[in-house]
């Protein structure tokens, strides 16, 4: 501490007490910030998972953004002992956490892309509102001088005007303050006492720094007694000692593992973000607004500007290069193909999946016992598949190898297996080979623990299709699985962020003409054949109907074209999740819809509907055949998983008919939605769709122009 208080000395005349306390909050709350970064961020088979399991799963945005606490912490902590101004120090503070935050946002998009996410510890931090404490708690505190009186109101100010925006925004789902009416207009709804008392303390959590900024403002007409008002200490500390209770009440009942532990040191990291950001606010306004008592000679304010020149290009120098790392990975592929063989088929039908079916029972096994003997045999699948694929194509051996070797590993990861897996796909499209891998990761819950499994499905690949798409390369692979899995998939196919290239399941669109085609041919024809569904009442009954007329005009139309239609706009739909990416802007009509249905179905039903509304717009392939599609989604659904509320909401986002409530479907819209759209010609409903998707995604449709088709 004389240490640091000579420094101040040192520095001139211009001593405030703020420096020196920033100094000590700098070494305590740079510790208390880097701690994000070592928190567990998930536990599987009863193991927290830390930065050294999860950094080889992250790519080198991910890395950077999981580390950006660590270094802008134990930068800060650093910065204490050799920066000697107290000016300087504030800058560098501020500095460090903005450019944090900046590595953190641009890695956490750029994690989306890939396998695995940021953890929520560094990717969901709430930083706005943790913001409007810092500038409360600083505002308050600088009212205390008259030489910053005026600017501790305007940082005052400044915090409401934030907090207004953050809990009237919607964002990606309902705002924060719609949040907060519901949990308190459901408190008389609540039987026991105790449940409404929760109720009123999630609701007090959630407006804390509302309600914070708003009684700060009483330091606009009243300035604060000293400059550590209790409104600042409040603002500090107010939330974490809120938190704490709730995890300190849940102590006694939990099992006291790492999720206590992880919620303790989030509640202290978010804590130290807080006094940091306020210390380093209070002393940089301070001494930039009016230094105390400096004269010409002691003024603080040039080296302070020359200091806040150097931190502000150090911040843009950094989220620069964040951002060249943070790029989306590139899409589209150059494949020839060759025409498949029986030993090819063997290879990847027969022995790369006894391989992986011997891996999977070793895996099972050494997690509760030895698996010696099931390691024995995974190595011998193992040089067997090596064999047989250096016999059928020297070229692909390497890849094999690796993936054998470097998966006899427990603790393998998510994203590591797709890569091996990948490199063995990428030996396989530079030979020539029509066949691809597919590998999932199986994430079972039970227990109260996780555990991951990992598996590999291998298809025949048909055909290539390649998209331009504004002058930007897409494709789309049409495949048949070969691998003797059993049970047809309910997807026609599927979109992976990561992957150059969609996938088109073609056994799946076969099983969907053949729907189709039989439904048309009932009497009456109806558009449900195959879908398990039942109309739920009178008004989705004449939906049916409707949709059983227009898919029988339909498929009359298109005859044998049938099957390449159906194929189309499967192509449409998965290309559309190629161009979107994770991260697709929230639809309006999502947003308000489901504002109570949580954050990933909203997410997964705002990324589904962008792609089915698109599936319409396919210039070679009739667009009822996608609305035929929607309706077997939403006819005798109940509202309340994924796709069927992705048809219902498509249909109202085409013709502005409510087809969905809190209580379910709404029948009637449902029925009026088919009925308009039954009424358009192939060309007017395209232009339907483009026009909804446009308001809903606020930009146009991408141009798209179909390349070639590689075929063996």
């Amino acid at each position: 501490m004389s240490e640091a208080l000579d420094d101040e000395a040192d520095a001139g005349p211009g001593y405030d007490p703020a420096g020196l306390r920033l100094r000590g909050r700098a070494r305590l709350g740079g510790v208390a910030v880097a701690l994000a970064t070592v928190l567990p961020y998930e536990v599987v088979d009863g193991q927290p998972q830390f930065l050294w399991h999860l950094a080889g799963e992250l790519g080198p945005a991910g890395l950077l953004a999981y580390l950006a606490p660590a270094l802008a912490g134990l930068g800060i902590v650093a910065a204490s002992f050799v920066v000697r101004r107290s000016a300087t120090l504030a800058l560098v503070v501020i500095g460090a956490l903005a450019a944090a935050g900046v590595l953190i946002h641009l890695g956490a998009d750029a994690s989306a892309w890939d396998l695995v996410a940021l953890p929520d510890a560094v990717g969901r931090s709430p930083l706005i509102p943790l913001l409007c404490l810092a500038l409360t708690a600083a505002g308050s505190s600088l009212t205390f001088a008259e030489r910053t009186r005026r600017a501790g109101q305007a940082v005052l100010i400044a915090a409401v005007v934030l907090a207004v925006g953050f809990y009237t925004w919607p964002g990606r789902g309902e705002a924060p303050i719609q949040a907060a009416v519901r949990l308190l207009g459901q408190v008389g709804d609540v039987p026991d006492w105790r449940f409404q008392l929760g109720f009123i303390i999630f609701a007090i959590i959630l407006l804390w720094p509302a309600l914070i900024s708003l009684i700060g403002l009483v330091h606009l007409k009243i300035p604060a007694p000293d400059d550590q008002p209790l409104v600042g200490i409040v603002a500090r500390y107010g939330l974490a000692a809120l938190l704490g209770m709730l995890v300190f009440r849940g102590i006694p009942g939990a099992a006291q593992g790492w999720g206590t532990f992880h919620a303790i040191g989030a509640i202290v990291c978010l804590t130290g973000l807080v006094s940091l950001t306020a210390g380093a606010l209070v002393v940089a306004i301070g001494t930039l607004a009016a230094p105390p008592g400096a004269d010409a000679e002691a003024d603080p304010r040039p080296a302070a500007r020359r200091a806040g020149v150097f931190v502000l290009a150090a911040v843009v120098l950094v989220s620069g290069a964040q951002w060249v790392l943070a790029r989306p990975p590139s899409k589209g592929v150059d494949w020839t193909l060759k025409a498949a063989t029986p030993a090819g088929d063997a290879l990847f039908s027969d022995t790369l999946m006894a391989w992986n079916r011997a891996r999977l029972r070793w895996d099972r096994q050494a997690r509760s016992a030895s698996g010696a003997e099931a390691l024995l045999a995974v190595k011998a699948a193992g040089r067997t598949l090596v064999d047989a694929a250096q016999a059928f194509d020297p070229s692909l051996a390497p890849a094999f190898e690796r993936l054998t070797r470097e998966s006899r590993d427990l603790g393998l990861a998510g994203r590591r297996w797709h890569r091996l897996v990948a490199d063995v796909n990428e030996a396989i499209r530079a030979a020539g080979q029509p066949y691809y891998l597919d590998p999932t990761v199986l994430t079972l819950r039970g227990d109260g623990e996780a555990r991951r499994h990992f598996r590999m499905r291998a298809y025949r690949v048909t055909r290539v299709r390649r998209f331009d798409v504004e002058g930007d390369a897409f494709a789309t692979l049409h495949v048949d699985r070969i691998d003797g899995g059993t049970g047809a998939s309910p997807l026609l196919g599927f979109s992976r962020d990561l992957q150059p290239f969609a996938i088109v399941l073609l056994p799946e669109i076969q099983s969907f003409q053949e729907e189709l085609a039989d439904g048309a041919a009932a009497d009456p024809p109806t558009c449900l054949a195959g879908s398990g569904s039942d109309p739920n009442d009178e008004a989705e009954e004449i939906a049916a109907d409707v949709c059983g007329k227009f898919l029988a005009k339909a498929v009359a139309e298109l005859g044998a074209g049938l099957p390449a239609a159906a194929a189309a706009v499967v192509d449409r739909h998965e290309l559309q999740h190629q161009i979107d990416g994770p991260v697709v802007p929230m639809a309006p009509l999502v947003a308000e819809r489901l504002a109570h249905r949580g954050e990933e179905v909203r997410e997964r039903v705002n990324r589904e509907l962008s792609a089915y509304l698109a599936q319409l717009t396919a210039d070679d392939a009739p667009p009822h055949l996608g609305a035929v599609q929607l309706a077997r989604l939403a006819i005798g659904s109940r509202g309340r998983r994924i796709y069927p509320i992705t048809g219902l909401l498509a249909l109202e986002a085409l013709t502005g008919h409510p087809t969905l409530l809190d209580s379910g479907p709404v029948g009637d819209g449902l029925a009026q939605a088919l009925s308009e759209i039954s009424a358009d010609s192939p060309d007017a409903l395209r232009a339907r769709a483009r026009a909804a998707w446009a308001r809903q995604y606020g930009a146009d449709l991408p141009a798209i122009v179909a390349q070639d088709v590689v075929s063996p």
